[in-house]
C-alpha cells in the first residue's frame, strides 16, 4: 500500500513538472514568435547618398524613394528606385539643389504627388513636386503657411490630398496647420486651428491611410525624453489623445516614427548609452496607450545621428547622418510580421 501511495505521489510530481514544462515551453515559443513578428531583417546598411544634415525620406508602394537634406542653409534631394533583385537603391539623381531652407520634411502619395516642407528665418514653407520615371518635377513657387521651426508633414489619407503640418512654435508648444494639395502643383491653405496645449520640440508626424495620426516630440522632463500623442483627423481638425511616455527611461533626443495601417509602428532613435549609435523599437497602439513589442537591447544599429524612417508594404527605409561627418546614408530592412 505504501509503495502504491509513493508511486502515486511520484506520478503527480511528474505530471506537475510536465505541465509546467509544457506551459513554459509554449510561452517561450509564443515569445519567440512574437519577437519574430516584431523585428527587422537587414538588407542594406550604410550606403552613402550625398553630403548633408537633417535628412528626411519617403517611399511609394512602387519602391520610389525621395531623400531631402540640408547643407549650408540649402535643401538638396536625391531620387531613386529600389532594385528588388539586389535590395538596394538605384539612384536617378543625387545632391540636386531644391532651394533655400532648413530642417526639411517630406510626404507623398502613391500616385506620384510630393509635398516638402521646411523653415527659413522662422517662417514655414511648403513646395510640391510630381514623380516621373527618372526625375522629379518641382513647382517653381513655395507656399508660406505660418511661423515656426522644425516642421513635419503628412497626407491625411490614401484617397485625398489634404495635408497636416506639425511644427515648433516660439513659445515652446507645438503648432499645427491643415492645407490641401491641388493637382496643378499649388497648396491651398485651409486653416491653422487652435492646437491642444502640448509642449515639445522636434515633432515627428506619421499617418495611416485612414487619417489616424501618431506624433511624438522631445520634452525635457527629468532629462530629454519623448512624448507621444495620436488622434483621428476629420477635415481640418483633429481630436488628440496624449499618451504618457511609458518609455521615458530611453534617452531619445533625436527620433523618427512611422506607422502602418494596423497601428504597428517603428521608432528609430539615438542610443542613450552611446549617442553615436542608432536603435529601433517597435510598438502597437492599444487603446490610449502604447504596447512596446520590441524593447531594444539587440536592436542596436550602426553609427549615426538624426534618423528618419519611412515604410511601404515591402520595405522599411531609414536615413541618417553619419556620426562623424556630414554624410547622409541609408539602411534598408524588411519588417517581419
Amino acid at each position: 500500500m505504501q509503495s502504491r501511495k509513493k508511486l502515486y505521489k511520484i506520478s503527480i510530481l511528474f505530471l506537475s513538472f510536465f505541465i509546467t514544462f509544457s506551459i513554459n515551453t509554449f510561452n517561450l515559443v509564443e515569445a519567440n514568435a512574437q519577437a519574430k513578428l516584431t523585428s527587422l531583417t537587414f538588407y542594406q546598411n550604410g550606403d552613402s547618398i550625398h553630403e548633408g544634415q537633417a535628412p528626411t525620406v519617403a517611399i511609394t508602394e512602387s519602391n520610389q524613394v525621395i531623400v531631402l537634406s540640408q547643407e549650408n542653409n540649402q535643401i538638396y534631394y536625391a531620387f531613386g528606385v529600389i532594385d528588388e533583385s539586389r535590395n538596394s537603391i538605384s539612384w536617378k539623381s543625387k545632391h540636386a539643389r531644391l532651394g533655400e531652407g532648413e530642417n526639411p520634411s517630406i510626404t507623398l502619395t502613391n500616385d506620384g504627388y510630393v509635398v516638402a516642407t521646411y523653415s527659413k528665418s522662422g517662417e514655414l514653407y511648403a513646395r510640391t513636386a510630381s514623380i516621373h520615371a527618372t526625375y522629379l518635377n518641382w513647382s517653381r513657387s513655395e507656399r508660406n503657411y505660418g511661423s515656426g521651426e522644425n516642421p513635419s508633414v503628412a497626407f491625411t489619407g490614401a484617397n485625398n490630398y489634404e495635408l497636416m503640418f506639425l511644427y515648433e512654435k516660439d513659445n515652446g508648444y507645438l503648432g499645427q496647420a491643415f492645407a490641401q494639395y491641388r493637382g496643378n502643383g499649388s497648396i491651398y491653405y485651409v486653416s491653422n486651428p487652435i492646437w491642444p496645449q502640448l509642449k515639445g520640440s522636434s515633432p515627428d508626424l506619421t499617418m495611416t491611410s485612414d487619417g489616424l495620426a501618431l506624433f511624438s516630440g522631445s520634452r525635457n522632463f527629468r532629462g530629454p525624453t519623448r512624448q507621444y500623442a495620436f488622434g483621428q483627423v476629420d477635415g481640418d481638425s483633429i481630436s488628440v489623445t496624449q499618451i504618457s511616455d511609458e518609455d521615458s527611461h530611453f534617452f531619445k533626443p533625436q527620433s523618427s516614427i512611422v506607422i502602418k495601417d494596423n497601428g504597428l509602428f517603428i521608432e528609430f532613435f539615438q542610443n542613450r548609452n552611446n549617442m553615436d549609435y542608432l536603435e529601433y523599437k517597435i510598438g502597437q497602439l492599444s487603446g490610449s496607450s502604447i504596447q512596446w513589442l520590441n524593447t531594444g537591447g539587440n536592436n542596436l544599429m550602426k553609427k549615426g545621428v538624426q534618423p528618419d524612417v519611412a515604410i511601404n508594404n515591402q520595405y522599411v527605409i531609414q536615413v541618417h547622418k553619419y556620426f562623424s561627418s556630414d554624410n547622409i546614408r541609408y539602411n534598408l530592412y524588411q519588417l517581419n510580421q
